[in-house]
């Protein structure tokens, strides 16, 4: 990439955000906000829609957390790549052994899940063997929105977001 594509990029970027920077109210953010320079073009394929990937040191755990621990969906799975999907194919990721680069740093990457009933879904995870790495616990005092984070086998974060009603 050329210095002045990113500088164009960081334009762009500094532009934006101005917007939650000046905007004190909703009705600000309405006003300031505008559309993209240019339209989204891409068209979803029929497999999978979006994909993150990371690479482990232990690819076996990996998978086998992410499977059996968790439940999730395979989208593809052989000895040296694994597509994780949810259930309902919403959500997607992968992964791959670490190669001579090693392993995708524990804080280059967070997986976050927005939950119904989090803290029952908390409760069920840590009857299968997770440890919360931070608990489940109210997102401030008094706060409906609750969250925890987990890690995978290979240090990954997996942070876990949902709203809960007082009683």
């Amino acid at each position: 990439m050329t210095g002045t594509f990113i500088e164009t990029c960081r334009g762009y970027g500094k532009k934006r955000l101005e917007i939650p920077a000046k905007a004190k109210s909703l009705a600000d953010w309405q006003a300031m906000w505008y559309d993209p320079i240019h339209p989204y073009i891409f068209r979803w394929g029929q497999c999978w829609k979006g994909n993150v990937q990371y690479s482990v040191d232990d690819y076996d755990a990996e998978v086998g957390f992410w499977l059996d621990v968790l439940g999730l969906d395979s989208n593809v799975l052989s000895s040296d790549f694994a597509m994780i999907n949810t259930p309902d194919k919403v959500f997607t990721f992968s992964f791959v052994p670490a190669g001579p680069d090693g392993s995708t740093p524990r804080s280059a990457i967070n997986i976050e899940f927005m939950l119904d009933g989090i803290l029952n879904t908390a409760k069920e995870l840590e009857s299968r063997g997770i440890v919360f790495e931070v608990p489940v616990h109210e997102d401030g005092e008094g706060s409906a929105l609750f969250t925890g984070t987990l890690r995978t086998p290979n240090g990954i974060a997996v942070k876990l977001w949902g709203v809960e009603q007082h009683s």
